[in-house]
């Protein structure tokens, strides 16, 4: 691990700027990903295929996504977010862990038509020292209890009820997707297809919160919880290049 270097007149901005450089360092050589696949022709007209997914302080490589937040007519809010580690002021990086599981059907009828399936599920998990330093900067007075942890400096997070009484407290969330496309190739160089998804996410910190009131035509939010959306898409794409 290299030693920060300090002189007189450097900012504090500077030191913790060096500090995280030199944790990350450290910790870079602690990371991991592990990935596993498969695919399978199951016949001419058939195809099936499935992955699996883990990392350590590598959270992009689990998931595209970084952040999470459904908000919907009603006064509940779901919300997850991501790092590749956290750490606080002096301390080690509490690296992040991350895992899914993906899966697709793919059935040709024909040659101009053709329907898939696929899913997949993500999970973020958060260490109890990550938990502990998260809760820690959540809304509130300096000093003062959030989820049982003593407030060192509010930064972010939903803002709690009496301490955090009625809420899980817990960073960490999931979710995952299932769907289903039907694509019609009219000719060999345009697809036009039409995809239901369901999403379902599992909240970060479910249970009662502090009354938000994000605006029209949100109602004032009260609870985080679990949400899920419906989505259709539809596509018609032209390719130029075989």
């Amino acid at each position: 691990m290299a030693i920060p270097y300090e002189y007189v007149g450097r900012s504090t901005i500077e030191k913790a700027r060096d500090r995280a450089i030199n944790l990350a360092r450290e910790q870079l050589l602690h990371l991991a990903v592990f990935r596993v696949g498969l695919l399978l022709p199951a016949d001419a007209r058939d195809t099936f295929g499935i992955g699996a997914q883990y990392s350590e302080g590598a959270a992009g490589y689990g998931t595209a996504f970084g952040q999470w937040s459904i908000l919907k007519p009603g006064t509940s809010v779901g919300f997850g977010f991501m790092f590749d580690g956290i750490f606080d002021t002096g301390g080690d990086i509490e690296l992040t862990r991350v895992w899914n599981v993906i899966a697709f059907y793919e059935h040709v009828w024909n040659a101009r038509w053709k329907t898939s399936f696929f899913g997949g599920y993500v999970q973020t998990d958060y260490n109890a020292n990550a938990t502990r330093i998260i809760n820690s900067h959540l809304p509130g007075a300096a000093g003062s209890l959030q989820c049982g942890v003593p407030v060192g400096g509010a930064v972010t997070g939903p803002a709690m009820l009496a301490g955090g009484l009625g809420n899980s407290c817990n960073p960490d969330f999931s979710y995952y997707q299932v769907g289903t496309r039907t694509q019609f190739n009219p000719h060999p160089n345009l697809d036009i297809g039409l995809e239901i998804l369901y999403t379902k996410l599992n909240t970060a910190y479910k249970g009662v919160t502090a009354g938000v009131a994000p605006g029209a035509p949100q109602q004032t939010v009260f609870r985080i919880d679990d949400q899920d959306v419906w989505s259709t898409f539809f596509r018609w794409q032209r390719n130029f290049y075989p």
